[in-house]
């Protein structure tokens, strides 16, 4: 999906940050698709409770 993007960015940590960002939002599409395909079932996401 990302295809060979290029990052145009001044400084190193601007790229880093982009790139996580990218990463980011590839692995929270990748969920969603897994989500619909079926292979999880969510009635709601809440976190677990504290002890």
């Amino acid at each position: 999906e990302l295809n060979g993007i290029t990052l145009r960015t001044i400084g190193r940590e601007r790229a880093k940050v982009q790139i996580g960002l990218l990463n980011l939002v590839y692995n929270i599409k990748r969920v969603v698709t897994l989500i619909r395909k079926g292979y999880f079932s969510f009635d709601r996401i809440i976190a677990p409770e504290m002890a």
